[in-house]
C-alpha cells in the first residue's frame, strides 16, 4: 500500500466512522426519547384538554346559574332558558354542551339533533357496558370525568370521548361537555412530527459537517502531498545538480591532473629519451630500445590526452564552449572523413558553466 493511500485511510477513514457512529447514535437516542416522550406528551396535552373543557363547564355552569337560581320564573321557563343559553354557547362543531336527565332522556344535543328527545339509558356499548347510565352516575356521585366512544360530528365517526360532567340536583339535570381524543392524539402526532423533523435536521447537520470536514481534510491532503511533492521534487533536482557538479569537479580534477601532472611527466621523459638517442648511435641496440620506448612514451602521452579530453576538455574551460564544440566537429570530421561545419556567434556570459558542460 502506497503512502499516500495509508495517509488517507488514516486520515479520512476515522472521520466516517465517528460520522457514522454519532449518526447511529443520534437515531437510537432519537427513537428512545420519542417513545418515552409521547406519554409524558400525551398526558401534559389531555391534562391541558380537561382543564380546558373543565373551565369551558365551568362558564357554562355560571352562565346558567341565574335561570338555575331564578324564583321570578317558573321551572321550565328557566329550563328553556338555560338550554337556550347551552346551545349558543356551544364553540364549534366538536365543542358543545349537553344535557340528559336523570332518567336518561336527552334535554340538549345542539350537533347530534337526531338524538335528542329520545331515552339512551339502555345504551350500551360492545362490550355490554351502559355508557349513558354511568354517565349519568358519574355526574349524581360527584366525578368529573368519564371517556365513551362517541359520534364526532364533524367526521360521522365513532371514536373516543372524554367528558366532563355535572349534576343540577334539583333540574334533574347531567350537564356536560367533552373533547374527542383523536383530536388529542393528532395534537401528540403533530408534536412527534416535529421532534423527528429537528431530529433529522440535527442528522442532515452532522451529515453536511462531516461532507465539509472530509472535504477540508482530504484539500488539506492534497495541499500537503502537492507541497512535499514539489519540495521533494526541488531536492531531488538540487542533488541531482549537486551531483552532477561534483561529477564535474572530480572529471575536471582528473582532467587536469591528468593533463598537467602525467602528461608533463611523460612528456618529459619522452624529450630525455630523444636526447638520449642523440647521444647514442644509430645501430645500437640502446638506440633501438630507446626508440621502441619512445614510440610506447608517445602512445602513452596520446592515451593520456585522449582520456583527460574525455574527461573533461581543458578547451571547453580554457577558451569556451565554441572552440570546445569547434574541436568535437575536426574530431569527427578527422575520424568520419565527414565534412562538418559550425557556426557560431558571441554570447559572453550568458551561459553558465554548468549550461555550457551540460551543452557540451
Amino acid at each position: 500500500m502506497s503512502y499516500r493511500a495509508k495517509l488517507i485511510l488514516l486520515t479520512l477513514v476515522p472521520i466516517i466512522l465517528i460520522t457514522l457512529a454519532t449518526l447511529w447514535v443520534l437515531n437510537v437516542r432519537s427513537t428512545q426519547l420519542t417513545n418515552s416522550q409521547r406519554q409524558t406528551i400525551s398526558a401534559v396535552i389531555l391534562e391541558e384538554k380537561k382543564s380546558e373543557i373543565r373551565n369551558y363547564l365551568s362558564l357554562a355552569t355560571k352562565a346558567i346559574e341565574p335561570s338555575y337560581n331564578s324564583f321570578l320564573k317558573t321551572k321550565r321557563q328557566a329550563q328553556l332558558d338555560a338550554m337556550k343559553i347551552l346551545r349558543e354557547m356551544s364553540a364549534n362543531e366538536d365543542q358543545y354542551f349537553f344535557v340528559y336527565d336523570g332518567t336518561g332522556n336527552i334535554i340538549v344535543e345542539p350537533r347530534l339533533s337526531f338524538l335528542q328527545g329520545k331515552n339512551w339509558i339502555g345504551l350500551e356499548n360492545k362490550d355490554g357496558i351502559p355508557v349513558i347510565k354511568n354517565l349519568i352516575s358519574t355526574a349524581k356521585s360527584g366525578q368529573e370525568f368519564y371517556t365513551f366512544v362517541w359520534q364526532k360530528p364533524s367526521t360521522k365517526k365513532y371514536v373516543p370521548k372524554l367528558n366532563h360532567v355535572t349534576y343540577f340536583e334539583r333540574w334533574d339535570w347531567v350537564l356536560g361537555t367533552g373533547i374527542y381524543l383523536d383530536d388529542v392524539e393528532h395534537e401528540i402526532t403533530l408534536i412527534n412530527a416535529e421532534m423527528q423533523d429537528g431530529f433529522a435536521k440535527t442528522k442532515r447537520d452532522i451529515a453536511w459537517l462531516a461532507i465539509g470536514a472530509l472535504t477540508a481534510t482530504a484539500l488539506v491532503m492534497w495541499i500537503f502531498q502537492f507541497t512535499q511533492q514539489r519540495l521533494a521534487d526541488a531536492e531531488l533536482r538540487r542533488l541531482n545538480t549537486r551531483l552532477v557538479d561534483i561529477q564535474e569537479s572530480n572529471r575536471k580534477r582528473i582532467s587536469q591532473e591528468l593533463h598537467d601532472g602525467i602528461s608533463q611527466y611523460l612528456v618529459s621523459a619522452r624529450y630525455s629519451l630523444e636526447a638520449a638517442i642523440g647521444q647514442t648511435k644509430a645501430a645500437s641496440k640502446i638506440n633501438k630500445t630507446a626508440q621502441s620506448a619512445m614510440a610506447s612514451m608517445d602512445a602513452a602521452i596520446a592515451e593520456v590526452r585522449r582520456i583527460s579530453l574525455f574527461l573533461r576538455p581543458t578547451v571547453l574551460d580554457d577558451v569556451g564552449l565554441a572552440a570546445a564544440i569547434r574541436t568535437l566537429a575536426n574530431d569527427f570530421e578527422r575520424d568520419t572523413a565527414v565534412s562538418t561545419t559550425l557556426d557560431t556567434i558571441p554570447i559572453g556570459d550568458l551561459l553558465s558553466d554548468e549550461t555550457k558542460t551540460a551543452m557540451y
